[in-house]
């Protein structure tokens, strides 16, 4: 446990045995995950590159909002490759580093996961996350976790946050949390190697809304240039009020167009279909919340065909 942190100067003040009674039972739950962890990282099948936003079903948002902690990490299935900040100024292995296999744009070392979550917490009471660093290079290379001082987040790992690491090999850490009260936190750790830094941000999610929109929305057959339209009730099963705003493309249109739902609320959402010529159509119904997710849900509207009714002037005679 880092000694300049405050957490541990709070630690300082229980007795002996508490301590060490919550550092193994942190340990003890997080082995079987850093070993399970680790061999993901060494086979290296779980890395992502894209930069693209994420975006997601509402039924995916909803099962990973209602998970606790552990088992969102325990469903994380990729990671990405870390923000990096600046070069260090002082190299004292750049002659080794430079003989590095590991392109430029790839860090020495891989963090796992990418980005620490904690969800669902009561305020008071302590979380924990394993943090891993896989040192993807041929050679031996020092690391060290820097973080600011914070109230809420402490790292118990290495003594002074550095140590070498074999090729190959991970260093493990181990980030607790204690929330003061329900709300959003932020934090950061700073990985520092001989070539690079980066940020591995960490979030604490407080309470959200969930509205419990469909996959997707099928919408019946009409002629062209008519209406046809479909109904839902929509109910915010969350865990405080959702705010939201809904978005989408001609032909197809959405009302209403924003609303706010308490807790167990629920309100009718109507899709209209308005097509002017023949076709096959789909679009995306946009789902932003007013929470600060920074990645929309992507809703699919379809519509196979839709008629187009001729009139003739021809009369038989």
């Amino acid at each position: 446990l880092y000694r300049g942190s405050r957490h541990y100067q709070s630690l300082q003040g229980l007795g002996f045995r508490e301590q060490v009674i919550l550092l193994q039972n942190s340990f003890r739950m997080k082995a079987v995950q850093i070993q399970h962890f680790s061999s993901l990282l060494r086979k290296n099948k779980i890395l992502v590159e894209e930069g693209k936003p994420r975006r997601m079903t509402p039924s995916v948002f909803t099962q990973e909002m209602l998970q606790s902690t552990e088992e969102r990490l325990s469903n994380t299935t990729e990671v990405h490759l870390p923000l990096r900040l600046k070069t260090p100024e002082s190299n004292t292995l750049h002659h080794t580093v430079n003989l590095s296999p590991i392109k430029p744009d790839r860090p020495i070392f891989q963090p796992y996961p990418s980005e620490l979550v904690f969800q669902n917490f009561i305020p008071l009471q302590t979380y924990s996350l394993p943090l891993l660093l896989l040192n993807n290079d041929k050679v031996a290379h020092a690391v060290k976790l820097e973080q600011d001082i914070s109230e809420q987040f402490y790292v118990v790992g290495p003594e002074n946050g550095s140590s070498k690491v074999a090729p190959g090999m991970t260093l493990s850490f181990t980030v607790f949390f204690t929330p003061q009260e329900s709300k959003d936190y932020s934090h950061r750790l700073v990985c520092v190697t001989p070539r690079e830094c980066f940020e591995i941000p960490i979030r604490a999610i407080g309470p959200r809304g969930i509205l419990d929109f469909r996959d997707e929305i099928h919408l019946p057959p009409c002629l062209v240039k008519a209406s046809t339209e479909k109904t839902h009730f929509v109910c915010n099963v969350g865990n405080c009020k959702a705010k939201f705003k809904l978005h989408t493309q001609s032909p197809f249109s959405v009302t209403p167009s924003s609303g706010t739902l308490s807790v167990g609320e629920g309100i009718q959402v109507t899709v209209v279909f308005h097509p002017m010529t023949v076709g096959d159509f789909q679009e995306d119904l946009l789902l932003h919340y007013g929470t600060g997710e920074t990645h929309p849900h992507s809703l699919k509207l379809s519509f196979n065909y839709s008629f187009q009714v001729k009139l003739s002037n021809n009369i038989k005679k």
